[in-house]
């Protein structure tokens, strides 16, 4: 693939937005309203382990204001 293939920007936009924020999204072509995906959360102690809480959204039900509260309210009460 080249470096400037829309393929090859949209994988290193994807994995610079999962680095930032740990939000791995999963797309699910056949249902355009549900956003669906992983969050990863790194936990430090005597040794480094990583939890990964999976979570689903039907966004027809919810604004995009709500949609993005749940994801943050999953992460606030994780940590």
């Amino acid at each position: 693939i080249g470096f400037s293939t829309p393929l090859y920007l949209c994988r290193k936009k994807l994995s610079m937005y999962a680095c930032v924020t740990k939000v791995i999204p999963e797309a699910d072509v056949n249902d355009p309203f549900k956003i669906s995906g992983c969050i990863l959360f790194f936990h430090f102690s005597s040794s480094l382990y990583i939890t990964i809480e999976k979570f689903q959204l039907e966004t027809n039900e919810m604004s995009a204001y709500e949609s993005c509260n749940s994801i943050w309210s999953i992460i606030i009460n994780k940590q």
